[in-house]
């Protein structure tokens, strides 16, 4: 498609060849028809999701370093804690099984530093990405890079 700057009162482009600028009429034009409407630069859209940063994890029996992949025992204590900029208060968790169950945990953000405590009864794989952080919230509300934790069956 070619588009160039167009001066609807003359009915002619402004310049030949010119893209227009902001606010000026173009012309649409390709091998089929011709359009004429008002140009308008594309915006750059702006990622308004707050970040959820996870900093440390304890309690785990192992972890990647960026703290997305978790390994531990069920019924085990695992404390995750980050950086959150959300006015102080207790918030809810879900934590998606990989039956789809939700679990929820209590985490609580106090000058933009949280702390969560998971404890998972049964093995399984669980996972808690922005569908899980944006759960019941506008969507974007939340960002963070999806975690998996693998909840191994204690034997003792």
């Amino acid at each position: 498609m070619n588009i160039i700057a167009w001066d609807k009162d003359i009915n002619a482009a402004i310049e030949p060849n010119r893209l227009p600028v902001d606010g000026e009429f173009a012309q649409f034009k390709n091998e089929t028809h011709t359009e004429y409407k008002h140009f308008y630069e594309p915006v750059e859209l702006v990622d308004s999701a707050i970040p959820i940063i996870i900093t440390n994890v304890t309690g785990a029996l192992m972890n990647s370093s960026d703290f997305t992949k978790i390994t531990c025992y069920e019924n085990s204590n695992i404390v995750f804690s980050g950086e959150l900029a959300v006015p102080d208060r207790m918030y809810a968790m879900p934590i998606r099984r990989d039956t789809g169950e939700i679990t929820l945990f209590g985490v609580d953000v106090v000058n933009g530093a949280f702390t969560v405590t998971l404890n998972f009864k049964t093995s399984g794989v669980y996972r808690y990405s922005n569908d899980e952080a944006n759960k019941d919230l506008p969507a974007g509300t939340f960002s963070i890079e999806p975690i998996s934790i693998d909840v191994l069956r204690s034997l003792s």
